[in-house]
């Protein structure tokens, strides 16, 4: 078969299986995946796979490429891509075999097999290597492994390998995602074991055969066991559903502590005569130091006394909205309603990847609102993708409040909030 006869579809398999071939060649240590680890080292692992592959004529080779949203992080996708020209070019022969798979959730074959047939057409496959990521949060790295070692099984190849390309991130998708029935076939949820279905049985039986001789396995920023198996790291653990019924507990006793606190009533008492009229309302980022400073421009908000604004979703200047920097979400993640003087914070359901706090009390989605005061912080904590979070504290406050704060320095994200991804 030509490469002339692939359109682009084909070309993008191809380099899935080109990756899933180096991974099979033989266990090599997790880089990306350890702190303090660079792109040297993920190169030095690309040259040594294509050195090991090269004297091997009449082989096939399947690459398999992460391209979900963490591959995005710290450049690991462009490295791969520099990686898998490498094996392309100095491990592979005329009259060698490749293929190519990408994947996140799911797996798609990219270019299927193809012979190369002058060293001309190297350039042609690497010049086909996927260059983007999905952006996707979530992973099936023992599907689309298990995609790659169907493909090799019954080839006539006297040498058939497997190089896996991979942040070694394990983040499941969501329950609602349609491809969630597939990762329960590899997958029980909450734990790294393996369910006993056909697909996952199928997958131990091919990775037995894929572990020595004349069909090899490595891994690139990935490790593989002696067994054939992805060391994969564990998705991060969900928070216990009693911390969050502790922590509205707290906020439900703090809240009525404050109101019936002669402080509170005393505030109450002031604002009484405005609180039918139109409040000015102003949200500002809070820097590291404790003072206030915008992140575009200061959020004015003009609230009725029943009236609402919302806090993410959407760019600024649609409705009465504070937007979040970097976020992905079309939907917003909490609403600030006003009645009177009074004001509560509602975490909104469906957005599993945002924590909501005010001064440090968490916000149950879906949950009893949170009263709060002018004067307070409201924190939230998003995903922006795989492998990436960020953190932008809101001060609540009042024009007169807001004017005394510092407004000199640009928003600071809290790297202490950093998901392991």
């Amino acid at each position: 078969m030509s490469f002339r006869s692939f359109g682009n579809r084909g070309w993008r398999r191809l380099l899935l299986a080109t990756l899933v071939g180096a991974a099979s060649l033989g266990a090599c240590p997790r880089v990306w995946a350890e702190a303090g680890e660079g792109v040297e080292t993920v190169q030095e692992q690309a040259g040594q796979i294509a050195q090991k592959i090269a004297p091997y004529k009449g082989k096939f080779v399947v690459f398999v490429l992460d391209v979900s949203g963490s591959m995005t992080n710290q450049g690991r996708l462009q490295a791969s891509i520099r990686d898998r020209a490498t094996i392309v070019r100095n491990g592979t022969r005329v009259g060698d075999r490749v293929a190519i798979f990408s994947f996140d959730v799911s797996p798609e074959l990219l270019l299927k097999e193809t012979v190369i047939q002058k060293e001309s057409d190297k350039k042609i496959v690497i010049d086909r290597i996927p260059t983007v990521s999905s952006n996707t949060v979530g992973s099936n790295i023992r599907w689309a492994h298990h995609e790659a070692l169907k493909l090799l099984e019954p080839s006539e190849c006297p040498y058939q390998v497997c190089v896996l390309v991979s942040d070694n991130l394990h983040d499941p998708p969501g329950e609602t995602d349609r491809f969630y029935p597939d990762y329960l076939n590899y997958y029980i949820p909450g734990t790294m074991e393996a369910p006993s279905t056909p697909q996952s049985n199928d997958y131990a039986r091919l990775r037995e055969k894929f572990r020595g001789g004349t069909r090899l396995t490595f891994g690139i920023g990935v490790n593989i066991s002696e067994t054939g198996a992805v060391q994969e790291l564990p998705p991060l653990k969900k928070t216990p559903a009693w911390v969050w019924l502790v922590a509205a507990a707290a906020v439900v006793a703090l809240a009525g502590a404050g109101w019936v606190g002669a402080s509170a009533w005393r505030r109450a008492a002031e604002a009484r005569q405005i609180a039918n009229s139109p409040m000015n309302v102003v949200i500002r980022n809070v820097t590291p130091d404790g003072t206030a400073s915008p992140f575009s421009a200061e959020t004015h908000l003009v609230l009725q006394p029943n009236e609402s604004f919302t806090i993410g979703g959407a760019p600024f200047g649609i409705g009465q909205v504070v937007s979040l920097p970097g976020a992905m979400m079309k939907e917003p993640v909490a609403r600030v309603h006003r009645r009177g003087l009074s004001f509560s914070l509602e975490a909104l359901p469906g957005q599993e990847t945002v924590a909501v706090y005010v001064d440090g009390i968490e916000a149950v989605p879906g949950g009893d609102a949170i009263p709060i005061r002018l004067g307070q912080t409201i924190s939230v904590r998003y995903r922006v993708m795989a492998g990436i979070e960020k953190s932008v504290d809101l001060l609540f406050a009042d024009p007169r409040a807001a004017e005394e704060q510092a407004a000199t320095e640009e928003v600071v994200f809290d790297e202490s909030h950093q998901s392991p991804y």
